[in-house]
């Protein structure tokens, strides 16, 4: 299972180091790097907060008492 979870972990940095990659190719990458960085991760964050939500009032609470995953 260790290993598993590590596959999620590879793809979450393999984004962050793409972003060194396309530096080069950026206009005002002080500037627009940062940002688009920030916007990634809100938007992943809101995605992931309201699939979250989503599940929990779809799925009645009886139905998840004592389930683990």
């Amino acid at each position: 299972p260790f290993a598993v979870a590590l596959i999620y972990v590879s793809y979450a940095y393999t984004g962050w180091n793409a972003t060194g990659y396309v530096a080069g190719e950026i206009r005002a990458p002080r500037r627009t790097i940062p940002r688009a960085l920030a916007v990634g991760t809100l938007l992943v964050t809101a995605c992931y907060v309201l699939l979250t939500y989503t599940f929990l009032r779809t799925v009645p609470l009886a139905a998840r008492a004592g389930v683990v995953e």
